[in-house]
């Protein structure tokens, strides 16, 4: 980034400690992605960033499943997921399932996303991602996307830090450059442009 040249990042797994002491104590500034469902400390402020549609991955020898499910055949598969660092909340996805009477059987639960689709790419399990994580795993590994229920619903992002620095000028700026990175996907994902991965 031309415009932040001491700006640096890190990648951290999102656990309870990293909601609440760390961005309390600034060791974490700011959560990105995080979705909205989740259960959150008291002080922290959200701000709504990106939705993104869900798909699912299969593994490309993975002949049980076609190229688009319906949720029958959705809560039939096995299923690979994330693992919920707090255990608070039932997903969006099983939330879903629930509300039409059924339920998933889940083999495996990751605590990141590459790890997950790795466990798709030798197994005839299934796993529901953002799109844009999805298209990169295809050319990454021996992987297929799937269309899933219609019923599932979207994933909504969000911004989230803690009150005590929201006046930060620094922290104004990354929250306005992300919300600003969000609308620009957005524009381009509706044109059917995609930047390269």
């Amino acid at each position: 980034m031309s415009y932040a040249p001491g700006i640096s990042f890190s990648i951290e797994l999102i656990t309870p400690d990293v909601l609440s002491e760390g961005l309390e104590q600034r060791q974490v500034d700011m959560v990105v992605g995080l979705d909205s469902q989740s259960a959150l400390p008291g002080g922290v402020v959200q701000t709504s960033w990106m939705d993104e549609e869900l798909v699912c991955l299969a593994a490309t020898h993975n002949d049980r499943v076609g190229n688009a499910l319906n949720i029958g055949q959705f809560a039939d598969a096995l299923h690979v997921e994330l693992a919920d660092i707090s255990g608070l909340r039932p997903s969006n996805i099983d939330s879903c399932l629930v509300q039409h009477g059924l339920t998933r059987r889940v083999i495996s639960k990751n605590l990141n996303y590459i790890a997950a689709a790795q466990v798709v790419a030798l197994t005839g399990a299934i796993m529901t991602l953002p799109r844009q994580m999805a298209e990169r795993f295809v050319m990454m590994l021996p992987v297929r996307m799937v269309e899933p229920p219609k019923e599932l619903p979207t994933l909504k992002m969000t911004l989230i830090q803690h009150g005590l620095f929201a006046n930060d000028p620094a922290l104004i700026w990354l929250t306005q450059s992300l919300i600003e990175f969000a609308g620009t996907f957005r524009q381009e994902a509706s044109s059917g442009e995609r930047r390269p991965a």
